[in-house]
């Protein structure tokens, strides 16, 4: 888990903030229009500090962001800084959200770091000490959450452990 300073929001940064976006209505992307990284997020500058232009905005709608956890879009705009479409996840929720949207053209279970958070239908059968045939029956019933991946099926490590205890 990594841990982040808080964001200090004062009135002077957050009228600063405001002027470089585009406000349009509550559910469509709010962009941000000043300065972007390589990626197209925002970047704001906060005192001394530089923050993404997305994470500023959450603060200033839901208050500070839990320790070791990302901001992540819903809408998949990295400009976007609306924050009904920001959501605090974790890495792993933000690998797996991004695969299951086809915004990735790796699979996660190749990426180190990621092998032990999806198994295949044969790793799960182990794990759980029960027959494959066993699997779809799980999956249908909705025990065991899946990923879709290339030519294949994945299934979350944490789902599977669940169903150990």
């Amino acid at each position: 888990m990594f841990k982040m300073k808080p964001i200090v929001v004062t009135d002077s940064a957050t009228k600063r903030f405001r002027n470089k976006v585009n406000i349009a209505n509550a559910d469509e992307c709010w962009e941000w229009n000043g300065t972007t990284n390589k990626k197209g997020y925002g970047m704001f500058s906060v005192g001394s500090r530089c923050v993404f232009a997305h994470r500023y905005s959450y603060v200033l709608a839901h208050g500070e962001i839990p320790e070791g956890l990302l901001i992540c879009h819903k809408c998949d705009n990295p400009k976007c800084v609306n924050p009904a479409h920001l959501f605090a996840g974790t890495n792993k929720e933000n690998i797996i959200d991004a695969f299951k949207k086809k915004r990735m053209s790796w699979n996660p279970v190749d990426r180190p770091g990621m092998q032990s958070d999806l198994v295949s239908g044969a790793e799960a059968a182990r794990i759980l000490g029960i027959g494959k045939y066993r699997i779809p029956r799980l999956i249908s019933s909705g025990k065991l959450e899946t990923v879709n991946a290339p030519n294949r099926r994945l299934i979350t490590r944490e789902s599977v452990e669940s169903l150990r205890l």
